[in-house]
């Protein structure tokens, strides 16, 4: 008996666990804004050109801008 209720309480610990791994599906509106960031990298870095601070600048933009997005 003993053997039994510790092998059911380790197959509902395994299933627990197995649901909460499971892939789950990013929000679509964090999704839509993190590319909106990425296309405004993508603008300012065209625009930078050659000079390094400038995209230096556009690289701290866009992780703030994703992580807003995360916060959402």
């Amino acid at each position: 008996m003993k053997k039994a209720l510790i092998s059911l309480s380790g197959l509902v610990l395994l299933l627990t666990l197995l649901q909460c791994a499971g892939t789950q599906k990013p929000d679509p509106e964090v999704t839509a804004c993190i590319n909106k960031c990425e296309t405004t990298f993508t603008g300012c870095i065209k625009r930078a050109a050659k000079n390094e601070a400038k995209k230096a600048a556009c690289e701290a933009v866009k992780n703030k801008c994703s992580r807003d997005c995360e916060k959402k």
